[in-house]
């Protein structure tokens, strides 16, 4: 995966613990699940199993199919997390 797009996605996350229009969440939504759904993949790929299934349950909890409804406090907290975990495994991300 780029670095370029792992740095746009952990900020666009990392933007949506601040109040912003709704649409921008819908559309956060489908970023962030198709960005963990495509670490996922390559961390499977590479046998880093254990971030593999991290981002599978991130990529879950981001599908803009079967949202899930938490306060706004606690989806800031998952947006901010979420980006620091990405930049926190960027590394493991190489595609070869």
């Amino acid at each position: 995966m780029p670095k370029f797009v792992i740095y746009c996605v952990a900020a666009a996350l990392f933007l949506g613990a601040f109040p912003l229009p709704y649409g921008y969440y819908g559309l956060l939504r489908v970023i962030g699940c198709a960005a963990f759904s495509w670490c996922a993949y390559i961390l499977f790929e590479s046998k880093n199993t254990k971030h593999a299934w991290i981002m599978v349950v991130l990529a879950v909890l981001f599908n803009p199919f079967a949202k899930f409804h938490f306060p706004k406090e606690a989806w800031a907290v998952i947006d901010i997390c979420a980006s620091g975990f990405l930049l926190f495994i960027k590394n493991k991300l190489k595609q070869d």
